[in-house]
């Protein structure tokens, strides 16, 4: 293991994570995939869930998920729905008429019937 231990790498991968669930670049997954492969290698080499999880730096439930998923399963982004989604149309139109002026724009969508502001 490097400096950083597998724990605090994970907790700085999730917070480095942006809107979309992209990760920044230069960061990593919480658990790559080779460290997925080795856990499942060593549990079937019949190696205790406590001493793996020891091992990898991470919790035992964690380990345990492994072993029942057995290989490694990207999870899926969750879509997301923006207040702004129903004026997107529009926006792309009028924002570089405006000059990208944030506050035209949402007095605008605010007699366009948006209800949120400047900083929502």
């Amino acid at each position: 293991m490097d400096e950083l231990g597998m724990c605090e790498r994970g907790r700085a991968a999730a917070v480095l994570a942006t809107s979309s669930g992209e990760l920044w670049p230069g960061t990593e997954t919480m658990v790559g995939e080779t460290v997925v492969e080795q856990i499942v290698a060593a549990l079937a080499r019949g190696e205790p869930v406590a001493a793996v999880a020891r091992a990898y730096g991470i919790d035992r439930k964690t380990v345990r998920a492994w072993r029942r998923r057995g290989e490694p399963r990207p999870r899926k982004p969750r879509p997301t729905v923006s207040q702004l989604d129903p004026y997107r149309t529009w926006l792309e139109a009028r924002a570089p008429e405006v000059d990208f002026n944030a506050s035209v724009l949402c007095r605008e969508l605010r007699e366009r019937g948006f209800r949120g502001s400047v900083t929502d």
